[in-house]
């Protein structure tokens, strides 16, 4: 905001005629203003120096696994950096729980400028499956939220891979077999076994 005083009327180059005016410059700009009292006018002249905004780059969003950290790293011609964490290193390590988003601002010749982040936590496989035992047939269930599952049943048959969560096997000898599932939920594979 440009204000001119010491006039009863005042002229300004941009065409407006009132004693204050807002400008907005891209670039360094030069403004005129004319005062006039009694039929008497004088010019004056302000100058808005524009300074460049930093630069500051903290790239994509980022996807973790529950439980695992990510280094987030900031690339500024800046003088200085804050984090909305509090700190102030180019790079910070975050462990977020939740999915969360995180800022960077750069300050440079008293001007900021900031970038955003969103880092995704996915949650891991649930963990647990429940059997139905009936004679030598095994109904086996694996928990929901999953995008694959690998089973074996221990007794030396084939593996059975696929988006099956429930299946049924059946065994040739009676026994004690150690089943494993491999789990995974475009997160991480994880594999839990019960002895049936």
């Amino acid at each position: 905001t440009l204000t001119a005083s010491g006039a009863s009327s005042y002229v300004w180059s941009t065409g407006a005629n009132t004693a204050s005016i807002t400008v907005s410059p891209a670039t360094t700009a030069s403004y005129v203003v004319t005062g006039t009292v009694n039929g008497i006018s004088q010019n004056d002249t302000v100058v808005v120096n524009v300074k460049s905004l930093p630069l500051v780059n903290i790239g994509n969003d980022r996807s973790i696994c529950m439980g695992d950290s990510v280094t987030l790293t900031a690339t500024t011609n800046g003088t200085s950096l804050l984090w909305n964490t509090g700190l102030s290193s180019n790079s910070i390590i975050v462990k977020p729980i939740t999915t969360t988003n995180y800022s960077a601002t750069a300050t440079l010749n008293g001007c900021a400028n900031f970038d955003g982040i969103s880092v995704t936590v996915k949650p891991l496989p649930n963990v647990n499956f429940t059997k139905v035992i009936n004679g030598a047939n095994v109904q086996i269930a694996g928990p929901g939220g999953n995008t694959s599952y690998s089973w074996n049943f221990g007794d030396g048959s084939a593996p059975m891979s696929g988006q099956n969560q429930q299946v049924q096997h059946t065994y040739r000898m009676p026994g004690t077999y150690t089943v494993s599932l491999t789990l995974r939920n475009r997160c991480k594979d994880t594999t839990i076994t019960q002895r049936i």
